[in-house]
């Protein structure tokens, strides 16, 4: 593995890094080795390292916390379909952190999310539901409703799949 990502393969950059932050596989436990390692592989538009450098940006992990740096790199990783960074990207619009407060990018973050299967982290589901109910209406609380695995709410139903996958949507849309 650290072959591969010294030869500059950027998954085994990526995973060497995860293994450095957590001391996994006979590597000592090293945040700022693990965030060289993130840089490195998210300098080749890996979107899952694009997150884990956002992500230390975000919460000061090895870095001092700049939040419109850790937007940036959220960004490209949400650009690149990564759905944990457009959850994170999502509680940044909603809070104003780092980014303008904008309530409907923030919603339309979550619902990306959400649809693609990702549940979120646990404050950004709370947000979420309000500010997917302000935004987004009935749609809104569908949307919640599906991603935190609850029981779709009265008058929600899912719409053009059989197996329940696709989307959630008002009974009536």
């Amino acid at each position: 593995m650290t072959e591969s990502a010294e030869g500059g393969y950027a998954p085994a950059q990526y995973n060497v890094g995860v293994f450095c932050e957590s001391g996994l596989f006979g590597l000592s436990r090293d945040v700022d080795r693990a965030l060289e390692w993130f840089r490195t592989a998210a300098a080749q538009d890996y979107a899952p390292a694009q997150f884990k450098v956002g992500a230390c940006f975000q919460r000061g992990i090895g870095v001092p916390p700049d939040l419109t740096v850790a937007a940036h790199w959220l960004f490209l990783s949400a650009q690149g379909g990564y759905l944990k960074a457009k959850v994170n990207l999502g509680y940044l619009y909603m809070t104003g952190m780092g980014v303008a407060h904008e309530d409907r990018r923030a919603a339309e973050l979550f619902t990306e999310a959400a649809l693609g299967g990702n549940v979120g982290e646990a404050s950004a589901r709370r947000g979420a539901r309000y500010r997917l109910a302000e935004v987004g209406g009935e749609l809104g609380l569908c949307v919640f409703a599906m991603a935190v695995g609850q029981p779709l709410r009265e008058g929600c139903w899912y719409r053009d799949r059989p197996d329940r996958s696709d989307r959630v949507v008002p009974k009536g849309r």
